[in-house]
């Protein structure tokens, strides 16, 4: 029994399947992902660590910073 939870995947909010395609766009649009990869990867590891506080902040964070790049684009168009 003890060896199957080591084979666990450590939780996370964002997958990471979604991380990695957000990597593969930097540098193919005008606008970078940067700041959007480094709050996700925060929220992950916030996550992993129970941090529910945190865990809230950063979804509030990567809400705001989604309607402005929403409206970014919009601006581009």
């Amino acid at each position: 029994m003890g060896s199957s939870s080591s084979c666990l995947e450590p939780p996370q909010y964002v997958d990471e399947d979604l991380i990695e395609e957000l990597e593969a766009k930097q540098g193919q649009t005008r606008l970078s992902p940067d700041k959007l990869l480094q709050l996700v990867r925060e929220l992950n590891a916030c996550f992993r660590g129970g941090h529910a506080y945190a865990c809230h902040a950063l979804v509030r964070a990567i809400i705001d910073l989604n309607a402005l790049l929403r409206e970014c684009i919009d601006r581009l168009q």
